[in-house]
């Protein structure tokens, strides 16, 4: 086990992350604590690095370090993306130093899981930046009037999920006749608002530009 500086970050849930590791998941008595509500991604991980050689807690702080890394270099990026790189160097020093930062270098699964949400949030940004690039080609090419590729973007983003956030809400899978009512009602919309004169509103945003 390791010992002394590092137990503060071995305590409470830790401990139940090193006994998956060690034993696997195991019901408990009627009434008794258990294991089980503890998701498997993180003690799949460090079962990984634990065939490196690393006893239990080393491996489960390794992980944890890892994606606490990870989740600063997403964050930098994502920052940098939206704030630019003077706040973005705010950001990940108020990120890195709030007290509770000391839970992205314990045995927990919250750097894991961070760095998934981040990940995911810097997917979403990127894909909307190559959704304005693509806009601005189209726009550049005189198949749309645009002034803000960027805003347009979003907009179009809004306008294709409008239609199936209350659906998600409320735990539906969406349909593919739901699907492609939602995408075409939003190309429809989003060429009424930016499509030359000449443009018919029901052509797809695809064939706009040639």
């Amino acid at each position: 086990r390791v010992e002394n500086a590092l137990d503060p970050l071995l305590r409470f849930d830790a401990g139940w992350y090193a006994s998956i590791l060690r034993d696997g998941y195991r019901l408990a008595e009627p009434g008794g604590p258990s294991n089980l509500a503890f998701f498997p991604l993180y003690p799949l991980l460090a079962y990984a690095a634990k065939r490196l050689g690393l006893d239990d807690w080393t491996a489960l702080l390794v992980v944890s370090n890892l994606f606490a890394l990870a989740c600063v270099l997403l964050l930098t990026r994502l920052a940098t993306l939206v704030s630019g790189e003077g706040d973005a160097v705010y950001a990940v020093a108020v990120f890195s130093f709030f007290p509770t930062s000391l839970f992205l270098n314990s045995a927990y699964s919250e750097p894991v899981c961070l760095a998934f949400c981040l990940g995911a949030l810097l997917a979403l940004r990127e894909r909307r930046l190559a959704l304005a690039a693509l806009l601005a080609r189209l726009n550049h090419a005189g198949g749309l009037q645009i002034d803000d590729c960027d805003l347009a973007a979003r907009q179009f983003l809004a306008l294709g999920s409008a239609d199936l956030q209350m659906l998600t809400l409320l735990g539906e899978t969406p349909s593919d006749a739901q699907l492609d009512s939602a995408a075409r009602n939003a190309v429809r919309t989003f060429l009424r608002a930016y499509g030359p004169p000449s443009l018919p509103a029901t052509m797809p945003l695809a064939a706009v530009g040639g």
